[in-house]
């Protein structure tokens, strides 16, 4: 029987929140965390993903184990010109559990501001998620596809 879970997540775009709680049969995720929803840090971000992670960008080739997301978030963090964020919102419709491995999926809006133009943008999200043996969660996957517009994804509290 798979147990009925709920969660509210805030993070920052493609960049998953750290200690994430499981409790079974309930899945609690931490509403508002220190470095959330706006942390533009790789160092802080590093801590986040499991070593052997895979992030598939909404743009490029999959970036595949931790050194090379960090190696990508910090070309980002450190370039000129980067935009910064305003805003993330990630709603999480589902989230499944099976042994030391959870997947939700969910939608997402995010707002950031880049030489004073402002641009908001949704997606629909899939993670999962792996325990690590210190007993916490570690995003393994995280895809993104990026929507066209706020009709295309079903959120409660949109970036706006």
């Amino acid at each position: 029987m798979t147990p009925n879970v709920a969660a509210d997540v805030h993070q920052f775009p493609c960049h998953p929140e750290p200690e994430i709680t499981i409790l079974s049969p309930r899945v609690t995720v931490p509403h508002k965390h220190p470095l959330l929803p706006l942390t533009d840090s790789a160092d802080q971000l590093a801590k986040l993903w499991d070593k052997d992670a895979v992030r598939f960008p909404a743009s490029g080739p999959a970036e595949i184990g931790a050194a090379a997301i960090y190696a990508d978030d910090k070309r980002w963090e450190t370039s000129s010109g980067r935009e910064r964020s305003l805003c993330y919102d990630m709603e999480v419709q589902d989230i499944q559990l099976a042994g030391d491995w959870a997947f939700e999926w969910g939608y997402a809006s995010w707002k950031s501001a880049k030489s004073n133009k402002v641009s908001i943008e949704y997606a629909e999200v899939l993670r999962v998620m792996k325990r690590q043996a210190d007993g916490t969660w570690r995003f393994a996957r995280v895809i993104g596809v990026t929507s066209p517009s706020v009709s295309s994804v079903v959120l409660k509290h949109p970036c706006q």
